[in-house]
């Protein structure tokens, strides 16, 4: 599955996951979480930040990369929330 992205119309990313998810004190060692949540990964960019929908290893293999240098937050949001915005 290809990544998919949180990009709200309305608010930045960095809003969005205040305001509808937790935010992780470190980055998770594995997908391995409450089956009511993903894991978003979100990435700086430099110019732009980039907010990565966790859905499988995969995914977390690529967001967690300890070669790739970029300063990442990590956030574990409601997949109930995450559909009911358009993102599942």
């Amino acid at each position: 599955m290809p990544l998919r992205y949180i990009n709200p119309p309305e608010e930045s990313k960095e809003s969005w996951l205040r305001n509808n998810g937790v935010r992780l004190d470190k980055q998770p060692t594995s997908v391995s979480f409450v089956v009511d949540f993903l894991l978003v990964c979100m990435v700086e960019n430099g110019e732009f930040t980039a907010a990565h929908i966790i859905h499988e290893y995969r995914d977390f293999m690529r967001c967690s990369d300890p070669i790739d240098p970029r300063p990442k937050t990590w956030y574990a949001v409601k997949k109930e929330i995450l559909a009911k915005n358009g993102y599942l």
